[in-house]
């Protein structure tokens, strides 16, 4: 244990931070080492005590078990008019919770009271906190799917859905997961209840309060489906850390996981990339650019491609001006796609229905050579 506590302070609007950071400047007492903007930066530092308070947007039950393992404290702060703020730090475990108006002297004489109590058994023989994965070490999640594209009109969660929906036909126990919040469109189109969904996943994971997989949805024979529901703007999007802890979970127990990403893509190294674009010039502009920005090389799908031969050559050659894709799959306009929207099934008939099932085919052909 060091002679002073070493602090990491999680990134905060309030202003104990600041007198803290002030106070150890000028008095010493303590020495402030990192801070931390995610769950995976607090795991990564070394230090003997994290502080943060209940607005800290990573801060979970999950990390706090962590955190606790790898012989670290957490210390919460909380605003003194709020007593919600307190009952919330407890629950998630947190060493102490004290008032965030308290005088940094105070405060890390009360840090300093707790560092005793650790129990020796938390420590790595040499002294150093090790520190376990915020989730569980999954470099690349085998057997799973993105699906990329812009919104509005491009197709995108309709080639997750029909890709979803031919693998849970041919290649076993498939997982639908939408994250796009902004646009959560599974739920109507499949007449699914708006809840549990993602944003309940992501607490009971955050919480520890059960597996991110009991708000998995059946919506067909072998098909599950994570939706995203309605979220209040003043929750903003959900931390990065938290949807990868629901993606691992979710991938644990499954032959394959599709996600519907949206534009910015999903926050684990995933096995295989679909890009997905609409054929029209915006459609090809926008579809240029994801595929000039995809690191990996990417299958790409042209939804609602025109019936002449030389337009589609023309939107083809555009996009491989950008980047040699892995296949491109081209798909005409097809009104069994909109029939079955108003059933709630995926389409499992005509020229979309075969072209999913053709990429489904590939795509699962690539991971049994690379097994």
């Amino acid at each position: 244990m060091s002679a002073v506590p070493v602090l990491a302070l999680a990134a905060t609007p309030r202003d104990w931070a600041a007198r803290l950071h002030r106070h150890v400047a000028d008095h010493g007492g303590g020495r402030i080492r990192a801070t931390v903007l995610t769950a995976a930066e607090a795991l990564a530092e070394r230090y003997d005590v994290l502080l943060a308070d209940d607005r800290t947007s990573f801060l979970s039950q999950r990390l706090i078990r962590s955190l606790h393992d790898s012989g670290r404290l957490v210390v919460g702060l909380y605003d003194a008019a709020d007593p919600q703020g307190k009952s919330d730090l407890v629950d998630w475990g947190v060493d102490e919770a004290l008032p965030s108006d308290l005088a940094p002297g105070e405060l890390l004489a009360a840090i300093q009271e707790l560092l005793p109590s650790r129990p020796a058994e938390r420590r790595h023989p040499g002294g150093q906190p090790v520190a376990p994965a915020a989730v569980p070490a999954v470099s690349r999640l085998a057997g799973a799917i993105v699906v990329r594209g812009p919104g509005g009109g491009a197709g995108r969660t309709e080639v997750a859905l029909g890709l979803a929906a031919e693998l849970a036909i041919t290649g076993g126990s498939t997982v639908l997961v939408e994250l796009d919040e902004a646009r959560a469109s599974l739920a109507p189109r499949l007449g699914l209840p708006p809840y549990p969904n993602l944003r309940a996943a992501v607490d009971w994971s955050r919480r520890g309060a059960g597996s991110a997989r009991a708000a998995v949805q059946r919506a067909d024979a072998g098909l599950g489906v994570l939706v995203a529901g309605p979220v209040p703007q003043s929750l903003g999007p959900a931390p990065g850390d938290d949807l990868a802890a629901v993606l691992s979970d979710v991938a644990r127990g499954a032959d394959w996981v599709v996600v519907d990403a949206g534009e910015a893509g999903a926050p684990l190294p995933i096995a295989t990339t679909v890009l997905v674009g609409a054929a029209t010039p915006v459609g090809a502009v926008r579809l240029t650019a994801l595929l000039a920005a995809q690191a990996d090389a990417a299958h790409v799908v042209v939804n609602r491609a025109p019936a002449s031969a030389y337009r589609r050559w023309e939107f083809l050659d555009e996009l491989r001006r950008a980047h040699t894709p892995l296949s491109v799959t081209t798909v005409p306009e097809d009104r069994n796609v909109f029939d079955a929207s108003w059933r709630g099934r995926p389409s499992q008939r005509g020229p979309f229905a075969r072209a999913m099932r053709a990429l489904a085919q590939r795509i699962a052909a690539e991971r049994e050579t690379a097994a």
